[in-house]
């Protein structure tokens, strides 16, 4: 199932290899034809078993629909970042890991006892400040409704790090 101005200029189209369903949409985002990316079923289609397939784009996401349940989403912001699945789905996961690499490599750096009973304030202090730098960088833009939460997760990171840190 397509929709094209020619075999080369496609809007979209629905299709299948082997038992797999693919779904190619052309948007300022991925490639002329729709090929990269694309959102991909896993191996699901029984040959003599009616199927129905459903397909949604919202201006972000892709979703393929089978048989009433959700197999598949493809965040095509998240495309061209470093990494696709940490700026869409894993974006909670990178801010939490931001925030406490970055308080684990400040109070790394600090001996002093003193600094050791306020670990837990530069901790959280430090993931905050990681995530606002994320936030700044961009790092974000795949997922924006998730963006006023960022710095909670950094500063979560952070204390979480500030937790592990002994000064023995």
């Amino acid at each position: 199932v397509g929709f094209s101005k020619s075999p080369w200029d496609q809007n979209f189209s629905l299709g299948q290899e082997g038992g797999e369903l693919i779904f190619r949409l052309r948007t300022p985002t991925p490639t002329p034809g729709g090929f990269n990316p694309q959102t991909k079923t896993r191996n699901l289609l029984v040959p003599g078993e009616k199927t129905f397939a459903a397909v949604t784009y919202d201006s972000r996401n892709t979703r393929v629909y089978v048989n009433g349940r959700r197999e598949s989403r493809l965040n095509l912001r998240a495309r061209g970042k470093l990494s696709p699945f940490l700026s869409g789905n894993g974006l909670p996961a990178t801010a939490t890991l931001l925030g406490a690499v970055l308080a684990m490599g400040i109070l790394g750096f600090q001996s002093g006892r003193r600094i050791m009973n306020r670990r837990w304030l530069i901790g959280g202090a430090a993931g905050l400040a990681g995530s606002v730098v994320f936030l700044m960088a961009g790092g974000a833009g795949a997922f924006p409704e998730i963006n006023p939460l960022i710095p909670f997760y950094g500063i979560f990171g952070g204390v979480l790090a500030a937790a592990a840190v002994r000064s023995d």
